[in-house]
């Protein structure tokens, strides 16, 4: 009995590391990891944003997640592996119900998706960002603000990990 329940838990590992790989059509584009929301939960953001301007006037929370495979590699080395997927979910803020009398909570489906991807076969770090449809994604552009606001900012390996409290390196 006892041998049986270890394989079936190395085999739901295995099934876990396997769909946490960043999955590609044959024309390059990723596809939307359909189980990300039972990774690794890195962190919430509350009307974040990375440009200068006024302030929102629909509140967002930015929900971040990574591959459980990857998180456990980084929290014993420090150092992100290849095939590393981050997942940042855009969801409105609503205090739309009679129990709330302040503060918001998170409602509706994503408004926005995007993944952060380390993937040595293209190229290394990497941003996609899907459509509410959630089709496949073509990368962005090597030359997009991203890239250089990660690259100069990003705490660890071009992620901002001083958002993340659990991973934060002081």
């Amino acid at each position: 009995m006892e041998k049986s329940i270890m394989l079936m838990v190395g085999a739901l590992l295995l099934a876990s590391a396997a769909s946490a790989q960043p999955a590609y059509t044959p024309d390059g584009k990723m596809l939307v990891p359909r189980d990300y929301r039972s990774w690794m939960f890195l962190t919430s953001g509350y009307d974040m944003s990375y440009v200068e301007g006024p302030a929102a006037t629909n509140h967002s929370f930015g929900n971040v997640f990574v591959d459980r495979p990857s998180y456990e590699v980084f929290a014993k080395t420090g150092i992100w592996p290849d095939k590393t997927v981050f997942v940042l979910e855009s969801r409105a803020g609503s205090a739309d119900d009679p129990l709330v009398k302040r503060g918001e909570f998170q409602a509706g489906p994503p408004m926005s998706l995007e993944t952060h991807v380390k993937d040595a076969a293209k190229g290394g770090w990497a941003f996609y960002g899907f459509g509410r449809d959630g089709g496949p994604a073509a990368m962005i552009p090597k030359t997009a603000a991203c890239y250089s606001c990660h690259q100069d900012h990003a705490q660890t390996d071009t992620t901002f990990t001083q958002y993340y409290p659990t991973l934060a390196r002081k």
